[in-house]
């Protein structure tokens, strides 16, 4: 969470220390990530000008753009999914903002990192749903990473039908309100993909992986 705030060793007072404790200890009781994810099938097309572009069986979802179409270039599936602390979060950082602002800036740092939390703790599942099909998963890669265009963000909530079940917007600007929210894609391959950061020592779902408490690890199962 600090690393939102911008931290880097600097002494804290304190009060500071205390202050921030209290506000992330705040956010815990009062924010609860709520997430929503689905299952596809992918096809290698091109796009309106003859580039490699992926295609979202049974959605009208094509990603484009040289980084997601490399990411996925050994994929069969990939997994939609969106994670959010919803509308509540919004209105306490506005509540915050009119009062205090250092309490805002604190509390939606603390926002930031729990909702992260409670996307690794759903990438995680879908790691483990992979495994239990012998296929491998990848690290999550949202709209806004390299050349993945934020235009994507609208049909891909869409398809997620996340307004009506999570109460996600996307603005004109491709933003997605609340402010804390994520939308990725997870690649699901049947051979562990060039590009996977391989080890445990990295990975975000560590804290809630359901297959090393079983004495293997996904990235070279049956061999913990």
């Amino acid at each position: 969470m600090l690393r939102y705030l911008g931290y880097a060793g600097q002494e804290m007072s304190d009060e500071l220390d205390s202050r921030v404790d209290a506000l992330i200890e705040r956010c815990q009781a009062e924010q609860h990530p709520s997430s929503v994810s689905q299952v596809h099938p992918i096809a290698k097309v091109e796009d309106a000008h003859g580039r490699p572009a992926v295609s979202v069986g049974g959605t009208s979802l094509v990603f484009e753009g040289e980084d997601i179409v490399e990411y996925l270039q050994e994929a069969t599936e990939c997994v939609l999914m969106a994670c959010t602390l919803g509308l509540k979060s919004e209105r306490e950082l506005r509540r915050l903002n009119a009062l205090d602002p250092v309490d805002a800036l604190i509390y939606g740092s603390a926002c930031t990192e729990l909702v992260e939390r409670g996307a690794d703790m759903l990438e995680s599942s879908i790691v483990s749903a992979a495994g239990a099909r012998g296929l491998y998963a990848n690290y999550r890669y949202s709209p806004g990473y390299g050349d993945f265009d934020l235009a994507i963000q609208r049909p891909f909530i869409d398809t997620l039908d996340a307004s009506r079940q999570l109460g996600i917007t996307v603005t004109d600007r491709n933003l997605l309100i609340p402010v804390k929210s994520i939308t990725a894609v997870v690649g699901l391959y049947p051979q562990l993909p060039v590009r996977a950061k391989v080890g445990c020592a990295w990975c975000a779902c560590r804290d809630f992986c359901t297959i090393r408490a079983h004495g293997d690890v996904c990235y070279r199962r049956g061999d913990a």
